[in-house]
């Protein structure tokens, strides 16, 4: 019978530290947060926190072509961030 394990358990094993099994993205509304990497990569490259709510708002609506009164209409009304 083997034990069964905490997350905090897993993320402190050693092995997951060796396999870089998880990393610490810096999120700009919450601080340092605890991921969980990809099993592959493609390229090297360094984690990346998740888009902040809106961030991307402007450029898609406007993309689907919304003119800039009509988004930030929307904006005022608080039907989107942005």
């Amino acid at each position: 019978h083997a034990r069964v394990r905490t997350a905090q358990d897993v993320v402190q094993h050693p092995q997951a530290a060796h396999l870089g099994t998880f990393h610490t993205v810096d999120q700009p509304d919450f601080g340092a947060v605890l991921m969980a990497a990809t099993p592959w990569t493609c390229q090297p490259a360094a984690p990346q926190s998740a888009p902040r709510i809106g961030q991307d708002t402007h450029y898609i609506l406007s993309t689907l072509g919304l003119d800039d009164a009509r988004i930030q209409q929307l904006a005022a009304s608080q039907a989107i961030a942005l």
